[in-house]
Formats: C-alpha cells, sequence, structure tokens
C-alpha cells in the first residue's frame, strides 16, 4: 500500500470527541447542555443536526465548514452568518492544533 505513511482520516471517535472531553465538557456533558448543544450525545447528536441557534445551518456539515456552524462558533465568525451568542469555548480555551484537527475531519467528510 504506497499509502500507508500517511494519516488516515480524521474520526469523530478517536480525533474529535476527545477534544470536545477535554474542551467543551464543563457547559456541554453530562447533565449540561448549555444552548441546548450535547457534545457527548454521540457523532449523530452533531452530524447533518440543524443548529438551535441558527436552524438553516447544521451544526456539523460533512465537507463545509463554511456551513458546520459548530464550526462558525469554535472560530468566532457564527454572528456574521446569522447565528448568537459567544465564540466558544466560553471558559477555557481550544488549541490550535485542536482547531486543525477538527477543521480536517469536517473538510475530509466528518467521518464516524
Amino acid at each position: 500500500d504506497s499509502d500507508s505513511d500517511a494519516d488516515p482520516e480524521k474520526s469523530h471517535a478517536t480525533d474529535i470527541q476527545p477534544i470536545f472531553n477535554n474542551s467543551c465538557k464543563g457547559c456541554h456533558t453530562g447533565g449540561g447542555a448549555s444552548g441546548g448543544l450535547k457534545l457527548d450525545g454521540g457523532y449523530a447528536a452533531i452530524v447533518n443536526k440543524a443548529s438551535s441557534q441558527l436552524s438553516k445551518m447544521d451544526l456539523i456539515e460533512p465537507g463545509d465548514t463554511a456551513n458546520s456552524y459548530l464550526w462558525l462558533k469554535l472560530k468566532g465568525t457564527h454572528t456574521a452568518a446569522g447565528g448568537s451568542g459567544v465564540q466558544m469555548p466560553k471558559s477555557g480555551s481550544i488549541s490550535s492544533a485542536d482547531l486543525t484537527t477538527i477543521e480536517t475531519w469536517i473538510t475530509e467528510g466528518a467521518n464516524p
């Protein structure tokens, strides 16, 4: 296999959920669902699911960061798209490496 050295595609379970668990758990997991968003509900809870803050846009639109509301919230560009609230995470931070991982995951098609 000639591309065995290439990075495997990102997956929600392996690459993305650990970021959410680390950076978003304070407000969006367990009993907490700030803004109606639970990030421990698994893949199906965020991919191809309409955002409660901007119903014309899905939380994660596979292959399309510009139409993935969760991505816009992380980048702080959600209000320009018609969304509301503040940039996420509201408390704490998310590293640029983690943002790149999320962006790559969405661009590759948001694999489970």
